[in-house]
């Protein structure tokens, strides 16, 4: 099991890591990134015991219309639930 805390973590280092982003304008944009298509997210705040995690990131990312798609200053706060 891996362990994750606050921290920046690096995208694009796996075969393929995929993900979903709304624009502001409510555009969304399915992409993923690879070995030339890459960026960071950083978790800035973890609390297992709220189930929460909040942070930034930023990637380029290669779209399904085979694109690339330039995501700067992405935040996250959420919780999660056990399955």
């Amino acid at each position: 099991k891996a362990t994750v805390g606050p921290g920046t973590y690096a995208l694009g280092t796996i075969p393929v890591q995929e993900g979903e982003a709304q624009l502001s304008d409510g555009v969304s944009s399915v992409c993923h990134t690879d070995n030339t298509h890459s960026g960071s997210v950083t978790i800035q705040a973890l609390d297992p015991a709220r189930k929460a995690v909040s942070g930034t990131f930023a990637f380029k990312g290669i779209g399904v219309d085979g694109q690339t798609h330039v995501f700067s200053e992405g935040m996250f706060n959420v919780t999660w639930k056990e399955r």
